[in-house]
């Protein structure tokens, strides 16, 4: 997840940003996700 971009999913009642990445698991045909929240040394905002 380093150096991706990610849309915040939601900002939690402790103000953290929450983002989550999927990725294709293609020897089992299933997708794998993980969300996280961010602390304020862990993330830029860019406005795109």
């Amino acid at each position: 997840m380093i150096n991706g971009v990610f849309e915040v999913e939601e900002i939690d009642e402790y103000g953290l940003p929450w983002v989550s990445k999927c990725w294709n698991d293609k020897n089992e045909g299933e997708y794998t996700a993980h969300s996280v929240a961010l602390e304020s040394h862990e993330y830029k905002l860019v406005n795109e």
